[in-house]
């Protein structure tokens, strides 16, 4: 495969003692697919991506994927790069880039098509993701959209990670613009790009003419959308209960209430990566079956009873105190069955407010199944539309992120859970290349979240992360939180 002419940048984001290669792929014009003359304009940003690229300009919400990779022999550069090339054609939300046409934002495609690869010397995960993550994307109109790192590490001595057979380890991170993926659409790319590489490092063919994916809008969804506000126009003593019970205007977080500010609030995002063993998560998965709530049921309710366990600690003692969450949803559930995979930012914020009572594990699973049916409820009746609908009719506008000062927080904290149940291994007949596990970040400092709670899943594991930020909450109280809930998921699993 030809790679084009290489270019040669300093990234002035990055610190000075990180030290990335500089190169960046430019892709030759005869891999280039479509018109190569010019800007293509295919269509208008969804509400989604506008949100999105308004907070990437001041550095805010990027969401990095980061895939650790087991490799038979040593990981090729050059392979890599032929399998982002790949990727590149194959997938066309990849090659897109945001111009305003006449006050509207546009999802085009990139005149001067290029990817931004960088290997990075040295092991430090957390000096390269923060760097990574502290990248602006300041030249949208021109694009790429998205980032890949190359990390190389020594192997691992997790027997989570290890993986017999392929003793080369490497960390894969991907950073996507989040206007043109969301969690669902960048698994969907991690899941691929390592399917092509196995071709590339097997010297297999692989068919550039096929296109993965469709860039979708958001017609289907605002149908959806018109259809409820309809019904709230013909019911409008429903849109004042709706707003009533969850429209709260003023909204103090348990975190604040418990321990207040950190004294010299920086804000900065922060993270922490769980420790729960792959044995001790299968277990809470079969007590949850058992028990007949969803995972997401169960661990959400061992991250509310972690929080009321650290107000209680903090001398807030109560027999039941509410805990207000915000669950990212999945539009793509509502829409007509798709013949393609639809690439773009397609989610919705769920509210879930739960009185928690302190752990008690006797009762814990009692508790569960009536969380559990709440929120089957909310999701069946599409309550994060329904709370969209609501606040445009009573023209209540989602605050403006702001790089001068945070945003009022407006729930506990937030999650976001992509995990799949069931022992199954998406690279098991690899033979040169598997991943081992998936984690996922998001830059969130000066956001309406004290905590972002992330769940993905590879291999039949499940990976879960904790972001957070320093001006609501301390690094000490953040990983309290995360070992609290550790604590209680491996205390229900026995």
């Amino acid at each position: 495969m030809m790679i084009g002419p290489a270019a040669f940048r300093r990234l002035s984001c990055l610190k000075n003692h990180l030290q990335f290669s500089k190169r960046t792929l430019r892709v030759g014009a005869s891999q280039i697919h479509g018109d190569a003359q010019g800007v293509r304009w295919l269509q208008p940003a969804g509400a989604g991506a506008r949100r999105m690229e308004l907070a990437h300009r001041i550095g805010l919400l990027h969401f990095p994927v980061c895939i650790t990779v087991h490799t038979a022999e040593p990981l090729k550069t050059d392979d890599l790069r032929k399998a982002l090339v790949h990727l590149y054609n194959k997938i066309q939300t990849l090659r897109t880039c945001y111009r305003y046409r006449q006050g509207e934002l546009w999802v085009c495609e990139m005149e001067r098509r290029e990817i931004d690869f960088q290997e990075v010397s040295g092991n430090n995960f957390n000096e390269a993701l923060t760097a990574l993550m502290n990248c602006k994307y300041t030249n949208n109109e021109n694009g790429p959209l998205w980032r890949v790192r190359l990390m190389r590490e020594e192997e691992s001595t997790s027997e989570d990670e290890k993986t017999p057979g392929f003793p080369h380890q490497s960390t894969l991170m991907i950073s996507l613009h989040h206007g043109i993926t969301d969690g669902n659409a960048s698994f969907n790319i991690c899941i691929t790009l390592l399917r092509i590489l196995e071709k590339v490092i097997a010297g297999g063919f692989i068919d550039d003419e096929e296109q993965l994916g469709v860039i979708a809008g958001d017609e289907q969804t605002n149908t959806l959308k018109k259809e409820i506000q309809k019904h709230f126009e013909k019911h409008p003593g429903e849109l004042e209960d709706f707003c009533q019970r969850n429209l709260q205007s003023e909204f103090t977080s348990l975190f604040q209430k418990a321990f207040g500010y950190p004294e010299d609030p920086k804000p900065t995002t922060r993270y922490l990566i769980s420790n729960l063993k792959a044995t001790t998560l299968k277990k809470f998965l079969e007590k949850c079956k058992s028990a007949t709530v969803t995972f997401n049921s169960g661990f959400v309710l061992a991250i509310n009873t972690a929080l009321v366990e650290l107000a209680r600690e903090a001398g807030i003692a109560e027999d039941a105190i509410s805990i207000r969450s915000k669950h990212t949803i999945n539009l793509r559930r509502y829409w007509e069955k798709q013949k393609n995979f639809s690439f773009g930012c397609h989610i919705g914020r769920m509210l879930q407010t739960t009185d928690t009572s302190p752990y008690n594990k006797d009762t814990f699973w009692d508790h569960a199944k009536k969380l559990d049916l709440q929120m089957r409820e909310k999701v069946k009746t599409m309550y994060a539309l329904r709370e969209e609908v609501a606040k445009e009719m009573k023209n209540i506008t989602e605050p403006t992120l702001s790089r001068d000062e945070p945003v009022q927080v407006d729930c506990d904290y937030s999650i976001s859970n992509a995990f799949i149940p069931g022992d199954f291994d998406l690279w098991q007949d690899h033979k040169h290349i598997r991943g081992s596990r998936i984690l996922s970040f998001i830059q969130m400092e000066l956001t309406q979240n004290t905590t972002f709670h992330l769940i993905a899943s590879a291999s039949g594991r499940m990976n879960y992360t904790i972001s957070y930020s320093t001006w609501h909450i301390t690094d000490e109280n953040a990983l309290r939180f995360m070992k609290k809930v550790e604590q209680i998921v491996e205390d229900l699993s026995n």
